[in-house]
């Protein structure tokens, strides 16, 4: 992912790699360095995508980690 990806593209890359692996362990304690590698994003920009699929109950961030919800478990 590089930052000059569109919104939606950054959502949809997140999106996808979190249904793959479930759950992740990151939280406030993750480093700035390892979003961007891990991303290609400024940390910043993580974190509002992140918000944002929290608000549509895309995944839940609990504890350090976060955890992609099943459709069954949205509502």
């Amino acid at each position: 992912m590089s930052p000059g990806k569109s919104a939606p593209a950054v959502r949809g890359a997140i999106y996808s790699w979190l249904r793959e692996k479930g759950e992740v362990k990151i939280g406030a304690e993750t480093s700035p360095e390892a979003i961007k590698a891990r991303f290609g994003i400024t940390p910043t920009r993580f974190w509002h995508t992140i918000e944002a699929l929290r608000r549509d109950r895309e995944l839940v961030v609990e504890g350090g980690r976060i955890r992609f919800l099943e459709p069954h478990e949205r509502w």
